[in-house]
């Protein structure tokens, strides 16, 4: 695997050297020839002339070379691959910062001179607000605040602010379901009988009163489930019964009694620290700026543009993408569709609204050494390979960093998703966010050496990795994965792995799941699900290592026959066919017979009450080890040691190599 993505790496440096040179500058002029003596100045259109070149000499490879300094990009660049048969590569200047920006500096701040905002705040409030007119800036469109898409961020040196919201963090919860129309049973409705299809729910607190005067008040939450949100705009609050109206369209599933949600875009909630409010009639920006800056020497910046993505790729073959920094979007990064053997390398893309990196069809290509981050949905959606016939596609996405996810879209937003056959996540390390890190929708992949913190920490009856509802899903292998910090959940829990409804076949080896599972959930979480398998991991002070919910006989019949479940297989391929039957022996077991039945064997488990909870009786359980004997545990990495490891049945586990590799950049200097 490594070594596929190193050898693409030198493919394309190779024949940079060998290839048409040209380049771009701050300083060029879009008249000039792009030589690196009179480069070109602006980004797509240096593009679309280098293409011209190549379509004009197909075999002849070309590189774009960005000179240091900053771009703005304010639509797509667009880079189809049709009459081209050599390698293309856009790169930075070696030891230079290239810089791709779709966001703009704000500059002119003033003390806010609002008396309606300033008779909410004390003095001392008053004194930290600032504002400016953004449509004096050629801000026009100022986006929906209430929408996932389309939002208008405010940065400070690089740091998100919070548009003004009551609670300032976490949510406060509604009293009773005051809508008219009852929501639809269904076997979901297990726990939940206190709810209404219609928005229309008590609150608690007077604080809401004054948000009856708002211009747009809105409100997010998780109004059902609490792994299923949405924001929505408030159409009225009645003060007088301290009931919120919420405007339609309503959540799909309703409003239960107690729900979590915090209100938004709130003027009157301008309180807290890095809190801003945009008033859309007047295009005026208000910011409480934090007391430690110097709002003088401060980088602010806000969200502008909205390509669907900066770069679109497509039926483009050896293409590469190296040391390129993107910033500031309200749309996607990259996509790419139905291209062969492409490189993102050495590549920061941050503040994104939406998708950083789109890739779909194709085969072998490889995101490798990038960092992703501040993303208002998902990091990287990864697409290919025949579900029918299992021929992989190779996608790959090592050595890579994906912080701070799913901002916007607070569930089902993972740091990757991959959909069909055949892929590769290695070395990366995938970090903060309130849902999952990793959605596998695919067979046959491989998930090794990823470091996973801090995930799922808002949501609930989800994993570090989720996947959900389909038999046909097999063949994925977790091993040497280190899961850490993962305790979040509100009614179900949390997991560093969750199977959920079904999903069987998968193997779980060699990970370290340190402080994991919430609620009811362990380090790896298997409901209803048959032969997987978890062997030789270390579970550390966890809050059970495996849990299970195991189904009835009528119940896994039901589900395995439910029309949601039969659509995705038939969707996806025959499981009878002897390709399936072949990779994957078990599936000629009927279905029903040995259901709940899973692998627990060679695991240590220490600081950790029990090794299951949940287990049926089905389950086989062989060779695992608990220690919970406060006076001899050490430390994790005592057990860590293969021949502490070894000591108690388990083969080592390569701890060093977990996580991204030092490798060099490409390009530049990195900040």
């Amino acid at each position: 695997m490594k070594k596929n993505c190193i050898f693409l790496l030198c493919l394309f440096l190779t024949m940079g050297l060998q290839a048409k040179n040209f380049y771009i500058s701050t300083n060029g002029n879009d008249s000039n020839s792009g030589s690196k003596s009179k480069p070109w100045r602006t980004p797509k259109s240096a593009v679309e002339r280098v293409l011209d070149y190549m379509r004009n000499n197909p075999d002849k490879p070309a590189q774009l070379i960005i000179l240091g300094g900053e771009y703005y990009i304010n639509e797509a660049i667009e880079i189809d691959g049709k009459g081209i048969n050599a390698p293309f590569t856009i790169t930075s200047e070696k030891g230079e910062d290239v810089n791709l920006r779709a966001d703009i500096k704000l500059s002119g701040w003033q003390k806010c001179n609002n008396p309606k905002l300033l008779s909410l705040l004390d003095k001392e409030t008053a004194d930290c607000i600032y504002q400016i007119d953004l449509k004096s800036l050629g801000v026009t469109d100022l986006g929906e605040p209430s929408g996932t898409s389309n939002r208008v961020d405010l940065y400070c040196d690089g740091k998100r602010q919070i548009l003004a919201r009551w609670p300032n963090k976490g949510f406060t919860k509604a009293g009773q379901a005051r809508g008219v129309k009852e929501c639809e049973k269904s076997w979901l409705n297990t726990w939940i009988t206190d709810a209404t299809a219609d928005g229309v729910l008590q609150y608690l607190d007077a604080r809401i009163d004054k948000w009856a005067d708002e211009n747009e008040p809105c409100a997010f939450g998780y109004w059902h489930w609490d792994w299923s949100e949405q924001y929505h705009e408030i159409e009225r609050i009645d003060t007088k019964t301290r009931t919120l109206y919420i405007k339609p369209p309503y959540h799909q599933y309703g409003y239960r009694a107690g729900c979590r949600f915090y209100g938004f875009n709130l003027l009157c909630e301008l309180d807290g620290e890095g809190e801003y409010y945009i008033d859309r009639q007047s295009g005026m920006l208000y910011w409480y700026a934090p007391k430690a800056i110097d709002i003088s020497k401060s980088k602010l910046t806000l969200s502008h543009s909205a390509p669907q993505y900066m770069f679109k790729v497509k039926d483009m073959n050896d293409f590469s993408l190296c040391g390129i920094n993107m910033q500031g979007s309200r749309g996607g990064g990259i996509d790419i569709i139905n291209s062969n053997r492409c490189l993102i390398y050495d590549c920061e893309i941050r503040q994104f609204a939406q998708r950083a990196i789109n890739i779909s069809g194709g085969k072998d290509n490889c995101i490798d050494n990038c960092t992703l981050e501040d993303l208002g949905h998902d990091g990287i959606y990864l697409q290919g390979g025949n579900s029918k016939t299992l021929e992989p596609c190779n996608h790959k996405v090592t050595n890579t960093t994906v912080r701070n996810f799913s901002l916007y879209q607070r569930t089902y937003q993972p740091a990757v998703c991959m959909v069909g056959v055949g892929f590769v996540v290695s070395h990366n390390r995938f970090e903060e966010s309130s849902s999952s890190a990793i959605r596998i929708e695919a067979n046959d992949c491989l998930i090794e050496y990823n470091q996973v913190f801090r995930v799922v920490t808002e949501s609930d009856d989800q994993g570090g990795i989720d996947m959900y509802l389909n038999f046909a899903l097999r063949g994925n292998v977790m091993r040497y994965n280190h899961w850490r910090d993962i305790t979040g959940g509100t009614h179900c829990g949390s997991a560093g792995i969750r199977f959920d409804d079904i999903i069987s076949g998968q193997t779980v080896y060699g990970n370290i799941f340190e402080n994991v599972g919430g609620v009811n959930f362990g380090g790896v979480q298997i409901h209803g699900g048959k032969d997987n398998v978890v062997d030789n991991n270390l579970f550390y002070n966890c809050s059970i290592a495996v849990s299970f919910s195991p189904w009835s006989d009528q119940t896994w019949d039901e589900r395995y026959n439910s029309k949601q479940h039969i659509h995705k297989i038939q969707h996806l391929a025959d499981i009878n066919s002897e390709i399936y039957l072949n990779r994957y022996p078990e599936l000629r077991t009927p279905h029903k017979e040995n259901h709940n039945r899973n692998f627990v064997r060679n695991n240590l488990i220490v600081k950790t009450p029990s090794i299951t909870r949940g287990d049926g009786g089905q389950n086989v359980l062989e060779n695992n080890t608990l220690l919970n004997d406060e006076k001899v545990i050490q430390s994790m990495s005592h057990y860590l040691q293969p021949k502490v490891l070894k000591q108690y049945g388990l083969t080592a586990i390569p701890f060093d190599n977990i996580g991204p590799q030092k490798k060099p950049t490409k390009t530049r200097s990195r900040k």
